[in-house]
């Protein structure tokens, strides 16, 4: 699968993901619409019938569209999509949405990235390569809970790009998975009062002793 069919599967999925979650449909067509703009090489349309979209396009022309695949989105999405909701006398949050596209984004720059470094680099020991997968899993979803479970004192571990994080080598990566688990298990202790409290996940847990058997460091 070359390039372009990646980035083609992966936009599918973000805009699926928008109509599942009821977008505000000229919301969702000038999204997708300049992100294929930015794939392209071209210049944003940020000019829309909605006057509202018109703005919030504008607003992230001016952030920028490949910063909007690294987690950076304008304000004015989500409260174009809030309202939208309350139109629809909806109880679904902009929050939640907004929190969801983030992660759809970075998966898509993140696949794009992971296309591309296993053409350059093609013998992977399958192994590290699984290793590695299932960290990178485990490391959105500590994005994805956007740091509720950490102590305020490190919740500016998450203040970086996502997808920069990803692509750090795997040593980086286990050591930071490995120091933010202990501390959320520790600060969930401690807010219980219950020693005995268990705070990882199975599958975090199991990963936690599979890379302590012997995955390259």
């Amino acid at each position: 699968m070359g390039a372009n069919e990646v980035w083609n599967e992966n936009l599918d999925k973000v805009a699926q993901y928008l109509t599942d979650s009821d977008t505000l449909p000229a919301l969702q067509e000038a999204i997708l619409t300049n992100l294929a703009y930015w794939r392209r090489s071209q210049l944003p349309r940020v000019s829309f019938d909605d006057p509202l979209v018109t703005a919030a396009a504008q607003s992230q022309s001016s952030v920028g569209w490949k910063n909007m695949l690294e987690g950076l989105l304008s304000s004015k999405w989500r409260h174009l999509q809030q309202q939208h909701y309350n139109s629809r006398r909806s109880q679904k949050s902009s929050k939640r949405w907004a929190r969801g596209l983030f992660l759809k984004l970075h998966y898509c720059a993140w696949n794009q990235w992971k296309h591309r470094n296993d053409v350059k680099h093609r013998h992977v020991r399958p192994r590290h390569h699984l290793a590695n997968l299932a960290l990178n899993n485990n490391i959105c979803l500590f994005y994805r809970n956007g740091g509720m479970d950490l102590p305020p004192s490190l919740q500016h571990h998450l203040r970086f790009a996502l997808i920069h994080l990803l692509s750090k080598p795997y040593s980086y990566k286990r050591h930071w998975f490995s120091n933010l688990l202990a501390a959320k298990q520790r600060h969930a202790r401690k807010h219980a009062r219950n020693d005995s409290l268990v705070i990882a996940t199975p599958e975090q847990t199991a990963l936690l002793k599979w890379m302590a058997s012997g995955i390259p460091r």
